[in-house]
């Protein structure tokens, strides 16, 4: 079962989720401010998902959520 928090993402959030969901961004980076989920970075595809991720970005102390498209957005 589920358990919500009550923190909700902040509006500039949930514009960023919806590119993230459009294939716009490749990298979203989401932290907690203020009782509220924030973008810290976010950055678009430029290439491979191997290039576009650098290892600053895979720090253990940080929440960061990747877009890896499974098919072309065509097909879906």
């Amino acid at each position: 079962m589920a358990h919500q928090t009550g923190i909700k993402p902040s509006d500039e959030l949930n514009e960023l989720i919806a590119e993230a969901l459009n294939g716009k961004l490749r990298i979203l980076q989401v932290a907690i401010e203020n009782e509220q989920l924030v973008a810290r970075e976010h950055r678009p595809p430029n290439g491979t998902w191997e290039d576009d991720i650098p290892p600053p970005f895979l720090s253990l102390s940080l929440s960061l959520f990747f877009s890896l498209p499974l098919s072309p957005l065509n097909t879906l």
